[in-house]
C-alpha cells in the first residue's frame, strides 16, 4: 500500500499546495468545495453539494468563552469618579486562571486559558469595557460542566466590584475517545508498513480535533502523521507553519490499508 501511495505523491502534494494557495473562509469555501467534489466526482464516488451551505460539514473542536466586563469610563487621571473595567479585568482574570489549580479536582485533566484581552484606546482615558475570550479544554462531561459554572461565577467579581459583564460560551464538540479494537488495527497496519521503531504511542494531551464529534457516533482511531522538516520546525499555529510534504503518501497509504483490514473483516452480506 505504501508504494501505491508512493506513485502518487506528486498528486497528493499538488492537492494540499492547490487547496492553500486559495484560502476560503468559514462558510464561504465554495472553490475548495467544488474542487474536492470535482476529484471525488473523477474517482467515481457519488457526491452531494451543498451539504451545510458550502458542502463541507464541519464542529468546533473545543468549547470557547466569550465575556465583556463594564464599568463606567472617564479621565485617567480622577479613577475616583470611574468604576475601572480593567481593574475590575484583572480580578476576573487572576479568578479564571484559578479554577483548574482550585476549583477542580487535582487528577480532572482541563485547560482554561485567555487568549485574547481588549480594552481601551488612549494611555489617559479608563474605558467602559474590557472584552475577553478564551479556549476550555477536558477530557470528561462533568468537568465540562464545572468548568461552565466556574467561569461564570469568576465573572460575578465584576458585579462584587460595582460592575457588570456578559458572558457567553460556545459549545463544541467531544473529546477524542479512540475505539480500542481500531486504534490497534491503525498501529498493526502502520507497523507493517513502516516498521515498529518508527509507530509511536502518544500520551493524552488538551489539544482539540472535530475528530471527537465521529468517534462518538462510530468506532474510531485518530493517529498523527509526522510532517516535521527537519533542521526547519515549524508547529502549527505558527506563522511560518509548514510540512514536509514526502509524508502524505505515507498518511495515505495507513489509511488505505486501514481501510482494507477493516473490509476484511467485515460481514460479506454487509457489503
Amino acid at each position: 500500500m505504501l508504494k501505491r501511495a508512493r506513485e502518487i505523491e506528486k498528486q497528493l502534494i499538488a492537492w494540499r499546495q492547490e487547496f492553500h494557495m486559495h484560502p476560503e473562509l468559514g462558510f464561504q469555501e465554495t472553490r475548495t468545495a467544488a474542487r474536492v467534489a470535482a476529484v471525488l466526482t473523477s474517482l467515481d464516488y457519488r457526491v452531494r453539494t451543498g451539504v451545510g451551505r458550502t458542502g463541507v460539514v464541519g464542529e468546533r473542536g473545543v468549547d470557547t468563552f466569550y465575556a465583556t466586563v463594564t464599568g463606567r469610563g472617564g479621565h485617567g487621571a480622577f479613577p475616583h469618579d470611574t468604576v475601572d473595567p480593567i481593574y475590575i479585568a484583572g480580578h476576573v482574570i487572576l479568578a479564571l486562571h484559578g479554577i483548574v489549580s482550585r476549583r477542580l479536582h487535582p487528577s480532572a485533566p482541563a485547560v482554561v486559558s485567555i487568549g485574547s484581552i481588549h480594552g481601551g484606546q488612549a494611555d489617559n482615558v479608563i474605558p467602559e469595557q474590557v472584552e475577553m475570550c478564551g479556549t476550555i479544554r477536558f477530557m470528561e462531561p462533568e468537568v465540562r460542566q464545572q468548568i461552565h459554572a466556574e467561569i461564570e461565577r469568576a465573572l460575578g467579581m465584576a458585579r462584587a466590584l460595582g460592575g457588570d459583564y456578559a458572558l457567553r460560551i460556545g459549545r463544541g464538540g467531544l473529546r477524542v475517545g479512540n475505539d480500542e479494537g481500531e486504534g490497534d488495527s491503525n498501529r498493526e497496519g502502520a507497523t507493517e508498513l513502516l516498521g515498529g521503531e518508527h509507530v509511536v504511542p502518544r500520551r493524552k494531551e488538551m489539544g482539540a480535533e472535530d475528530f471527537g464529534v465521529f468517534s462518538a457516533l462510530a468506532p474510531g482511531a485518530m493517529f498523527r502523521l509526522g510532517c516535521r522538516i527537519e533542521g526547519d520546525e515549524r508547529k502549527g499555529h505558527s506563522p511560518r507553519f509548514d510540512v514536509n510534504e514526502r509524508c502524505l503518501p505515507v498518511g495515505t497509504a495507513i489509511l488505505a490499508e486501514a481501510a482494507l483490514r477493516l473490509l476484511r473483516t467485515f460481514p460479506k452480506d454487509r457489503i
